[in-house]
């Protein structure tokens, strides 16, 4: 096994490929570079700026070159010693543009498809309308108003029907196609041969008849999609000798609608209900969304690789690349939202044992990293088969030690004085914690608690509890979570450090609710333990875990680090803000540790997700070493920026903007970016990328403003201020003096 020295990762885009790659080989060797360090190489979305949207885990991503041009940057690597490790996403998939064969067959046959438990799907979800359909929240308003304004298409694409919404087509129930077909015979009866229109009923009929069958009855799945596609080639083949594409296409536009008749959608509206999704506007995945998706990403489906199947499906390449000698390592992307962690790093060690011919199986067979968040004191799994993680707790010690913690008392207080915020960090993160539950993540939590519901009826003993009762208690335990995740097995086995983790948050739950009844923690912390023995308790547990994860994530990175803005300098992934810096002692402390624990993890002073580069938190640590000289600064350049501020006054609570938080957060941003011996000509550049930026904060807040429901009143008097300020010679020069 080959273990890597200093890896580089590489951003890999439609226009820079493995061919662009590769003319910088040479010089990343002389850099002393072991391992090329790749982001997601299989195919993803087009244009896909990131490669986490992977469409299909089998194949190359073709827009950086497909299979050849990876294996020319292999043999150029191994020409130079490099290894290449590459990042894979084994928890989701793109589902918002076509190429998905997996979704698109869910899509096209519903519960009958053979990839309908390749996903993480509800069938059976609380609201009826959805029974048995899959929501697909695509739409950029109401379905109703989408349907009347011709956002709906009816279409012949290569001898298929198809759906056209918007920019995407999507595939039709083969069942429905029974009723579309007949309409289309109808409407060219006068225009064809009889005997033409003849045969488009015969088979309009036959789609009518397909017997779908049971979801639980293998054999009649079998010979219902034996049927469906044997039936669409003869559709096919029967356009194209019947040349009956052009009179056919003109017909599902008239089947379509007109936006000058509303009762001229009817047709298009019964066909639309008869299918196997329920379209719908994008907002309504907050509340009723039945596929588990990547955080709140609803065009990221989380697929079920806890399923042999499916596990074989989506790393088949990712093998076959392991056992050619292809790739020297493995970076496991979001390892946090599986359904059991554990299990799936022990089924990939020994696929890849197997692969490789390794008899050793106390050892790992192949390099292995996984994306993990570490809270401080919190150490990787035991029983985790990988050989580190990606770095945010080296990242934390190696940036908090050039903060002077003595400074702690004055930051905090020029803090609570300009912003008026006297909460701590972890306040924030809790009260974060329940707004996400509430509005981000509301339907993965009202699942949840219709679950515990279920549950406890099941249970003599707690079949009292209420709904209010129980989802109070999940969404408090929920927010008091320590730790990003629990590791309890599907089997019911637990560290203790899973135990003190679900100990340690029903307990700080209660105590901070003390007039909630302790039913409701009590049945829930004996469901996390993996103690009740109820039918379906274990698989509450382990998707509770699952839960846990995206919540603090979105609560803490996303929400958190923009309300408390007191040292962004360590608002960082994996950081811990409620501290000022780390001592020099903890800093090497931490790398004992790693030396003995996790001494193959990455020693990383920048992610992926990192929300500022190390220049930037070098020039904010220095605020500490300067805490006094600081607090005069910032105050100045309030002073000078007052005129520029706006108050929005809806005849109930006026509204300062900036808010004082934003206020503080603007003046840390621009001492971070402003270059040194900054020039009256370094605003000219800096004031797009900081009216960008604090709109950003803002909608990472929430607190006035947010991606889901943005407040333009307070946005634009937001970009007013940044650009006022920018250009106000009097705050240019007290900015300027200080840096």
């Amino acid at each position: 096994m080959r273990i890597p020295s200093a890896t580089y990762r590489l951003q890999l885009r439609e226009d820079f490929g493995f061919d662009a790659l590769s003319r910088i080989i040479p010089y990343l060797a002389r850099l002393g570079i072991s391992e090329l360090y790749l982001s997601p190489i299989c195919k993803a979305a087009p244009g896909s700026a990131h490669g986490y949207d992977v469409l299909d885990h089998d194949q190359i991503n073709p827009e950086f070159g497909g299979e050849e041009a990876f294996q020319r940057l292999v043999q150029l690597a191994k020409a130079h010693e490099l290894g290449i490790i590459v990042d894979f996403v084994p928890n989701h998939m793109g589902v918002a543009s076509e190429g998905n064969r997996f979704w698109e067959d869910v899509l096209e046959h519903g519960q009958c498809s053979e990839r309908a438990n390749y996903f993480d799907i509800d069938w059976q979800p609380t609201k009826e309308t959805l029974a048995h359909k899959l929501l697909l929240p695509i739409l950029p308003d109401q379905y109703g108003i989408c349907l009347e304004n011709g956002f709906f298409q009816l279409r012949l694409e290569s001898g298929t029907l198809r759906l056209s919404a918007g920019k995407r087509t999507l595939p039709l129930r083969p069942k429905s196609l029974g009723q579309v077909l007949a309409r289309v015979a109808d409407l060219l009866e006068e225009n064809v041969a009889p005997k033409v229109s003849d045969e488009l009923r015969v088979i309009a009929r036959e789609f009518d008849g397909l017997q779908e069958g049971a979801p639980d009855d293998a054999s009649a799945l079998a010979e219902y999609r034996r049927a469906a596609r044997a039936l669409q080639r003869r559709f096919a083949e029967f356009i194209a000798f019947s040349d009956l594409g052009l009179p056919l296409s003109r017909a599902l536009e008239q089947l379509s609608g007109r936006t000058s008749a509303p009762d001229s959608f009817d047709f298009l509206d019964q066909v639309l209900r008869a299918q196997n999704y329920r379209l719908s506007a994008w907002q309504l995945a907050l509340e009723a969304i039945n596929y588990r998706r990547f955080f709140d990403v609803s065009e990221l489906a989380s697929i079920r690789v806890e399923d042999p199947v499916v596990f074989d499906a989506v790393h088949r390449k990712l093998l076959a690349l392991s056992e050619a000698r292809a790739i020297t390592g493995i970076r496991l992307d979001h390892i946090d939202g599986l359904f059991d962690p554990i299990g799936y790093l022990r089924t990939l060690d020994t696929e890849l044992h197997e692969r490789l011919g390794e008899s050793d199986t106390s050892a790992l067979a192949l390099y292995t990293i996984v994306e993990k968040i570490l809270e401080p004191r919190e150490t990787l799994p035991a029983s985790f088969r990988a050989h580190g993680t990606t770095g945010y707790e080296f990242a934390r010690v190696a940036s908090g030690v050039f903060v002077d913690r003595r400074a702690e008392t004055s930051l905090t207080s020029t803090y609570r004085r300009f912003a008026g915020d006297n909460s701590n960090f972890q306040d924030h993160v809790q009260q974060a914690k329940r707004d996400v539950l509430s509005s981000l993540l509301v339907s993965e939590a009202m699942s949840l608690s219709r679950s515990l519901e279920r549950l406890a009826e099941h249970d003599r003993r707690w079949r009292d509890l209420t709904f209010h009762s129980l989802h109070h208690a999940l969404v408090e335990v929920m927010a008091a979570f320590p730790v990003y995740r629990s590791y309890v097995r599907p089997d019911g086995t637990r560290s203790d450090e899973d135990a003190a983790a679900i100990d340690r948050a029903v307990a700080s739950a209660i105590r901070r609710n003390p007039t909630a009844g302790r039913g409701a923690y009590q049945f829930l912390r004996t469901l996390l333990l993996g103690d009740s023995t109820l039918p379906g308790a274990r698989e509450f547990a382990m998707r509770f875990q699952q839960t846990t994860g995206p919540v603090t994530a979105k609560a803490v990175e996303d929400t958190a680090f923009y309300r408390y803005t007191r040292n962004i300098a360590q608002n960082e992934v994996g950081s811990a803000p409620e501290r000022v810096g780390v001592e020099l002692g903890e800093f090497h402390a931490q790398n004992s540790f790693e030396q003995s624990e996790h001494k193959l993890s990455l020693t990383a002073t920048s992610t992926h997700d990192t929300k500022r580069g190390e220049d930037a938190r070098a020039r904010l640590s220095m605020l500490s070493e300067l805490p006094n000289t600081w607090r005069r600064v910032v105050f100045e350049l309030s002073r000078s920026a007052a005129k520029h501020r706006s108050v929005l006054d809806d005849g109930q609570v006026p509204t300062q903007v900036p808010a004082c938080t934003d206020e503080y957060l603007y003046y840390q941003s621009l001492v971070g970016a402003l270059p040194f011996g900054a020039a009256l000509a370094s605003f000219d550049k800096l004031g797009e990328r900081m009216r960008g930026y604090m709109l950003k904060a803002a909608r990472e807040a929430k607190t006035n403003t947010s991606w889901l429901n943005p407040e333009p009143e307070y946005e634009n008097a937001l970009a007013r201020f940044v650009e006022n300020t920018l250009a106000d010679a009097e705050f240019r020069a007290a900015l300027c003096r200080f840096c």
